[in-house]
C-alpha cells in the first residue's frame, strides 16, 4: 500500500468487525511501514550503527516494522484510510483499546535506531473526552547512536519503561500516574506530577509552539532516582579526564555541593540529601509542589539563587 509518501506491507492480517467506525479485533504479521528520508537519500545524514537487528532494506527511508501484532477496540479501518491518504489520525472513541506489539524496530537506512521485544498499551477515553493510558516497553535497545555512552562503560542503552497517565486534550491537563525508565547496571527514574496547559491540544500531535511551551505549568513534581551503577560510571570517566582517583572526585563533589549557601532549613535540607546522594548512592526522592502553579515562564524568572528557587517550587530532597 503506497500513499505517495510512503509504502506499508503486511505479511498477515487476521481481524472481525472491520469497518470505519467499527471497533474490531485481530491480528497483524509481518508488517512494514517506510517513510523516505531526504537526507537519507541524498546521502547526507548519519546513519545508525549496527542495531540489535539486520537493519536491511531501501537505504533511503526510516521504517517501522512490526513482527506480530495483537489488537482489540481498534478502528483499523479508519487508521489504514488516514495511512493511504496522509490524513490525521483518527482520534480515539470512547471505550478501552488494547495492543499487544512484538519484536518492534525503527529502522533508518542500514541502523536499528530502536528495537523493542514486547510493547503493551491499554487506551482508556473516558466520556469526560479525556484519555488514561497505560503502556509498557519491555527490553527496550536503542542503537548505536550516543556516542557518550561508550565514554561511560555502555555499548548502548537497555531498559523498560512504564507509563501510567490521563491525558484531557480539550484542557491540555496531564496527570502522570507513573513514568518509570529502568536500565541493568544504571538505575531507575520514577516520575510523578501534573501539569497544566499541556500545548498538544490540536487535532494532531505536532511540534508544540515554543512560545506556547511557556504556558506549561507544573502543578507538582515527584522524582525517584535509584542508582544502579551509572553514577560510579562517570566518576570513573570523569576522574579519568582529570587524572585523578574516582574517590577522591566524589569527595570533591559533595564537598562543593555542601558549599552552597543555603539560609532556610529547606535550603539546608535539600543541600544534605545531594550530599549524602553524593557519597553514598543509593535513593534519590526529590519533590516539587509549589503552592501556587508555576508555569516554565515564571520558572525562568525565579530569583534568590539556589535557595529562592527551592522556596519558590516548594522544593524536598531526601537520600537512602
Amino acid at each position: 500500500m503506497t500513499n505517495g509518501t510512503g509504502e506499508m506491507t503486511i505479511a498477515a492480517v487476521g481481524m472481525t468487525g472491520y469497518g470505519t467506525g467499527r471497533r474490531g479485533q485481530g491480528t497483524l504479521d509481518g508488517m512494514t511501514v517506510s517513510i523516505p528520508d531526504p537526507a537519507l537519500a541524498a546521502g547526507t545524514a548519519t546513519g545508525a550503527g549496527p542495531g540489535p537487528m539486520d537493519g536491511a532494506g531501501p537505504q533511503g527511508a526510516v521504517r517501522l516494522r512490526v513482527g506480530h501484532s495483537v489488537y482489540d477496540g481498534v478502528d483499523v479501518a479508519a487508521i489504514v484510510a488516514a495511512l493511504r491518504t496522509g490524513a490525521a489520525m483518527p482520534t480515539m472513541q470512547q471505550g478501552q483499546q488494547t495492543q499487544e506489539v512484538t519484536d518492534l524496530d525503527v529502522v533508518r537506512g542500514e541502523g536499528v535506531l530502536l528495537h523493542i521485544r514486547r510493547l503493551a498499551s491499554v487506551g482508556d477515553t473516558l466520556a469526560s473526552g479525556a484519555v488514561h493510558g497505560l503502556l509498557d516497553a519491555t527490553d527496550m535497545r536503542f542503537g548505536d547512536t550516543e556516542p557518550s555512552l561508550h565514554r561511560f562503560g555502555y555499548e548502548r542503552f537497555i531498559g523498560d519503561l512504564h507509563l501510567d497517565g490521563t491525558f484531557d486534550r480539550a484542557t491540555g491537563e496531564l496527570a502522570i500516574g507513573m513514568l518509570r525508565v529502568a536500565g541493568p547496571g544504571m538505575g531507575q527514574a520514577s516520575l510523578s506530577g501534573g501539569f497544566g496547559h499541556v500545548p498538544l491540544v490540536g487535532a494532531t500531535v505536532a511540534a508544540p509552539d515554543p512560545a506556547a511551551m511557556l504556558g506549561l505549568t507544573l502543578r507538582g513534581l515527584d522524582l525517584v532516582l535509584v542508582d544502579g551503577g551509572l553514577m560510579q560510571h562517570v566518576l570513573d570517566e570523569k576522574a579519568k579526564e582529570s587524572g585523578t582517583d574516582a574517590g577522591q572526585l566524589r569527595d570533591t563533589v559533595a564537598q562543593q555541593i555542601g558549599a552552597v549557601p543555603m539560609s532556610s532549613d529547606a535550603g539546608k535540607s535539600v543541600r544534605a540529601a545531594l550530599v549524602a546522594f553524593m557519597r553514598a548512592p543509593s535513593t534519590l526522592t526529590l519533590g516539587a509542589h509549589p503552592a501556587t502553579p508555576l508555569t516554565v515562564a515564571d520558572m525562568a524568572q525565579l530569583a534568590g539563587g539556589p535557595d529562592g528557587v527551592i522556596r519558590s517550587l516548594n522544593l524536598t530532597a531526601a537520600a537512602k
